[in-house]
């Protein structure tokens, strides 16, 4: 290592010494090197942690597909990293090739129909975070009724921290998405955030009391909104949160 690195540099190559996994020590590295200045006493320096660094994602990704062999098909995935994400869309709605440019994990997409047959993992690095991503076998109309191993993908779903939706653009996403969220639905996985619940009850005098949040407006626009409908003096309950739309809607 070149002694005129600056102390910052030093520090987080001691923290690479320290890293026990490939996965740590891919982490430090590259925090190491967004540390170390670019000048001609450390091209070295650099192209040896690049090296370094691409050996260890080699590693990582032998270390993936020997633990996708051993687990057979199976659709429970023990969660990694900061958070699991799963691809769902339609058959030949293009999971795979996402998961490919995402994880660089081939799950041998090909033209036919259901071809991922069952939940396959990857890591996704994104600026020192690693994400879970899972590419599933294809929700269909029927999923929630047992339909396809349906139950066993929505029971992946629910288990996971969040969706990735892949649509194919040529076989109209509207009504791909209106197929998927009504088999999440069915399942009580909801998509689209809960409107809140208003109620509006109109009283004799006493001003607009508002009980409850109002996200995107304050109490004198709920004022004037509600004055333009006639209403001088009402009691306003808002379970959840509400926007000034909401309220108009009411």
């Amino acid at each position: 290592m070149p002694a005129n690195l600056p102390a910052e540099a030093r520090a987080k190559w001691l923290k690479v010494q320290e890293a026990k996994t490939p996965e740590e020590k891919l982490r430090a590295l590259r925090d190491f090197l967004s540390s170390v200045p670019r000048h001609k006493g450390t091209e070295k320096l650099i192209m040896q942690t690049r090296r370094q660094m691409a050996i260890l994602r080699k590693q990582i990704q032998e270390k993936q597909k020997k633990r996708m062999r051993k687990s057979g098909p199976r659709f429970f995935i023990e969660k990694e990293g900061a958070a699991q994400l799963i691809l769902i869309g339609m058959p030949n709605s293009g999971k795979s090739a996402l998961m490919k440019c995402l994880t660089n994990v081939d799950t041998l997409s090909t033209e036919a129909y259901f071809e991922t047959r069952k939940p396959i993992p990857g890591i996704l690095e994104w600026e020192g975070v690693y994400f879970q991503i899972v590419d599933s076998p294809s929700i269909v109309k029927g999923s929630s009724k047992g339909f396809m191993n349906g139950p066993q993908l929505l029971a992946l779903i629910k288990n996971s921290d969040g969706l990735i939706i892949v649509l194919d653009a040529s076989q109209d996403p509207l009504n791909q998405v209106a197929i998927i969220e009504e088999e999440l639905k069915a399942a009580k996985i909801i998509l689209r955030k809960r409107k809140a619940e208003i109620n509006i009850e109109k009283k004799r005098f006493g001003g607009i009391n508002i009980n409850g949040r109002v996200t995107d407006a304050s109490k004198e626009k709920v004022n004037s909104l509600l004055r333009t409908y006639g209403i001088e003096h009402a009691n306003i309950w808002i379970k959840g949160e509400a926007s000034l739309k909401d309220i108009e809607e009411q």
